[in-house]
Formats: structure tokens, sequence, C-alpha cells
């Protein structure tokens, strides 16, 4: 459980870096459910702040092109 609680500190904080430990991931109780879930928000989060750059990149350009 030490773990998840430092997964989750450092997800409080915006570190979205950690995955959860392959043993956690395959286990059939509660802790892989917990560690499953996990996993999938930080890479849902991941993936949605990476577009969220893009999004932000293309605005940005889009911007500078009619400023001009």
């Amino acid at each position: 459980m030490r773990h998840f609680v430092d997964l989750f500190s450092k997800l409080k904080e915006g570190d979205l870096r950690g995955n959860v430990f392959g043993d956690f991931l395959f286990r059939k109780d509660e802790i892989g459910v917990l560690g499953r879930a996990f996993q999938g928000l930080t890479e849902s989060l991941r993936s949605q702040i990476a577009s969220l750059k893009e999004t932000g990149i293309s605005l940005k350009l889009l911007a500078e092109r009619y400023t001009v």
C-alpha cells in the first residue's frame, strides 16, 4: 500500500510520471483493481494534457498568423 500512497501523493502535486508496479497490475484482488484504476487514470491524464498542449500550440500559431 505504501507504493500507492507515494503515487497518489505525487499525483496530488501534479507529477504524472509514476506508474504502478507490474506485480500490482496483475493481482486479482482489490489491490489489483486499485492499481489498474490508478494506471488508467494517470494514462488518461497524460493523454489529455498532451492534447491540451497540442491545442495550445495550434492556437498560438493561428493567433500569430492573424496578428501580423
